[in-house]
């Protein structure tokens, strides 16, 4: 009796794994069906993305993104970098002895979540390293003043800031997008900022009325002048030095689309001395502003001008 109940639930556990493995074979089946897609999903959901600006940061501030090599803060007025790495040994002081002061040690009566000691029997964090930063602002010279940003391809995740005590100042549900623009920056041009192969890449819409020679954009230093400017670079590019490195904005591709075609329009950086200010009438000299020189297109249509961001040369 005991072996014919023994058999029975070696027979029923033989089944059950059958139709387990059957079962499992056919989840793979639909997994390696819907493969691409979730890749797809996890891509766009690794990929840089814009976030907007709900009152948890400084109210100049529309759309933040980390790019890779640099934070940029899409502003009205612009775009502001924010280069960061770990802090360099000043050279005065190299060689000389330094004083190692010892850390004050931490109240354990409430543990802070980035402390650097724990209790015993936990794992110490590693120290994190001083930072410091380099901004640079890229202006919208002679820009529309009416102009706003819009979010476009929003993500299927949210932020959440809450930042101090005072829970009137949390933003919670912040949203992220894929993409944004600025509309009508200047008469009758849009700037669309996305990303591409890990780049921010941004286009110039020039649409039918506009003038591309409206478009003036001027990179401002701060104090920290010594060795950062704009160059020329001989295979088209246009390279910004900084004391962090430098960057580039990639040689710009600019088309229309004639049809079901896409025409090239000739296009190289040009370097702009001087602009006449919108709202004084007064000559205003430049040492890093820089425009777009193009060839012949139809201005019946919109034309495209699509540089890109290139952060990998930046020291880290």
């Amino acid at each position: 009796m005991k072996k014919t109940i023994f058999s029975l639930i070696l027979a029923i556990n033989l089944l059950n794994f059958s139709q387990a493995q059957e079962k499992l074979q056919k989840t793979e089946e639909l997994d390696d069906a819907k493969k691409q897609e979730v890749l797809d999903k996890v891509k766009k959901n690794l990929s840089i993305y814009f976030t907007e600006n709900k009152g948890q940061w400084h109210e100049d501030v529309r759309f933040k993104s980390n790019g890779v090599g640099a934070e940029m803060w899409f502003c009205d007025y612009g775009t502001t970098f924010l280069l960061t790495r770990p802090k360099q040994e000043d050279p005065k002081i190299e060689g000389e002895k330094k004083e190692v002061k010892p850390k004050k040690e931490e109240k354990d009566d409430k543990e802070s979540l980035f402390s650097t000691s724990r209790k015993s029997g936990k794992m110490d964090e590693p120290e994190r390293p001083e930072m410091e930063g380099f901004v640079i602002k890229l202006s919208f010279l002679n820009r529309n003043p009416n102009a706003k940003y819009v979010g476009d391809d929003r993500r299927s995740w949210d932020n959440n800031y809450f930042i101090g005590n005072d829970s009137t100042k949390w933003r919670p549900s912040v949203p992220n997008w894929g993409k944004i623009s600025l509309k009508n920056v200047w008469d009758k041009i849009d700037i669309g900022y996305f990303e591409n192969q890990r780049q921010i890449k941004y286009t110039f819409v020039v649409n039918p009325g506009g003038k591309p020679e409206d478009i003036v954009l001027n990179y401002d230093f701060g104090e920290k002048t010594a060795g950062a400017g704009i160059n020329f670079a001989s295979k088209g590019e246009l390279d910004i030095q900084t004391p962090f490195g430098n960057f580039s904005e990639g040689v710009p591709k600019v088309y229309q689309e004639i049809g079901k075609n896409k025409v090239s329009v000739p296009c190289a950086y040009k370097k702009i001395t001087s602009v006449v200010d919108a709202k004084t009438k007064k000559t205003v000299t430049l040492s890093n502003a820089y425009g777009f020189q193009l060839g012949s297109y139809d201005k019946t249509k919109p034309l495209y001008i699509d540089p890109a961001y290139d952060f990998s040369k930046i020291v880290k």
